[in-house]
Order: structure tokens, then C-alpha cells, then sequence
């Protein structure tokens, strides 16, 4: 006969449901204190990201043809606007000429390798991201689709934001 415990194969649910929930509590102690920094100091959590100073900016691709991103538009207050092709944002769009981008806008926040994009109507998107030591352009990877995106400037609020599409703000 083996050994048997108060949860062997035929036993009562009333006497396992403490070992069970002892064993789920140790699970979750492990998996939360398997939480680390990885050797350059990125969080594993990209949740836990802020705003980075040094990736705002506006961002452009003129060569675009499969990559995710026409344009990037970070801004300090952890807001962005994009012109993204439109398989990547899951948007149905009447397009004659490629690339087909649409554009999106949501919050954005950084650890020191990842950036995580999240629309107002799109899932939550993380890219890894760097800069060349030469200049602030991005180098975007997410999945297969890899990226440089050229730095054109500091970045202008969008008119259509500020006052509605079509009109310009009072005094212009």
C-alpha cells in the first residue's frame, strides 16, 4: 500500500480543499517573487513603465512598406497619435495605394527597452525599443516587423485636438 494523504484519488473535496488552497497560496508567493530586473535594469512588468523624456519627439518612416508605423508622435504627457498600417490596428479602411496606414492614438509608456502602446480601441501593442547612440531616432522590433523611425522634431499638438477637426484655434 502507498503512502496516502487526506487528497489521494478517492477522498472527500471538504479535506483537500486546504492542502489545495495551501498549494495555490505557495504558487503565487513563487510567481510573485520571480518578478525581477533583468540585467540592464529593464522591469519585467512594462505596466510598471513611465514616460522616458528622451523618446518624445515626432517620428517618421518614408520608406514604409510592411512596418507597423507611417508616423509616431510621443508626447511628454504620456499621450501619442500614430499612422499605423491598418492590419496592425485591426481597422477596415478604403485604401489605392500602399502602405494602407490608420490613424490611432492612446497612452504610451517606457522601461529602458520596451515601449508599450495602448489605443483607446486596439489591444495594448509592446515594442523593444532603442536609440542609436548617434541621435534620437527609434529602432522598433515587435515580432517579426523591425523598424527605424526618423526623428523630424519636437512634437506639435494636433490642431483637430484642440478645437475639433477643421477649425484653428481662436486668434489665428
Amino acid at each position: 500500500m502507498g503512502f496516502m494523504t487526506p487528497c489521494s484519488r478517492n477522498a472527500d473535496v471538504k479535506k483537500c480543499a486546504p492542502v489545495i488552497s495551501s498549494v495555490f497560496a505557495s504558487l503565487m508567493i513563487l510567481a510573485c517573487a520571480s518578478h525581477e530586473t533583468s540585467a540592464d535594469g529593464d522591469e519585467q512588468d512594462i505596466t510598471a513603465g513611465k514616460v522616458r523624456p528622451e523618446l518624445v519627439g515626432s517620428f517618421e518612416d518614408k520608406n514604409q512598406r510592411t512596418q507597423d508605423f507611417g508616423s509616431l508622435v510621443l508626447m511628454a504627457d504620456g499621450t501619442y497619435s500614430a499612422q499605423v498600417l491598418a492590419n496592425v490596428v485591426h481597422s477596415t479602411i478604403l485604401c489605392n495605394r500602399l502602405p494602407c496606414n490608420a490613424p490611432e492614438a492612446g497612452r504610451w509608456t517606457a522601461t529602458a527597452t520596451k515601449l508599450r502602446l495602448a489605443p483607446g480601441q486596439s489591444p495594448v501593442r509592446i515594442y523593444r525599443v532603442s536609440q542609436p547612440f548617434d541621435g534620437p531616432d527609434l529602432h522598433l522590433e515587435r515580432g517579426s516587423s523591425v523598424q527605424d523611425l526618423h526623428f523630424v522634431g519636437a512634437p506639435r499638438p494636433d490642431p483637430a485636438a484642440c478645437c475639433g477637426e477643421g477649425s484653428l484655434p481662436s486668434g489665428s
